[in-house]
């Protein structure tokens, strides 16, 4: 394949999986892609048996909205949960 065709097959495939996307920069770096609804503030959430991370909104209750699934680069194959202490962190929240 051409370089301009992987460049043109690459912009295809991103603008597709891309669409109602924002970019994405935690405060501990991390980065990713989440919808174009998350704001700052949201949170990134790691649920349990879920296969992706959810960006989770906090609510003055102490409960949350669900605002929809993310994709966090480095986080997407279990290294959050499967590293020391990972699966100890797991907490319980109310979604609204």
């Amino acid at each position: 394949m051409a370089d301009f065709q992987i460049v043109e097959f690459f912009s295809r495939e991103a603008t597709v999986h891309c669409r109602n996307r924002r970019f994405i920069l935690m405060d501990n770096a991390c980065f990713g892609l989440a919808l174009v609804m998350t704001q700052p503030g949201d949170e990134v959430w790691l649920l349990q048996c879920a296969k992706v991370p959810f960006v989770l909104r906090p609510r003055e209750d102490g409960r949350y909205y669900l605002v929809g699934e993310a994709y966090v680069h480095g986080l997407m194959h279990g290294e959050a949960v499967n590293g020391p202490g990972g699966r100890d962190n797991f907490v319980s929240v109310e979604l609204v």
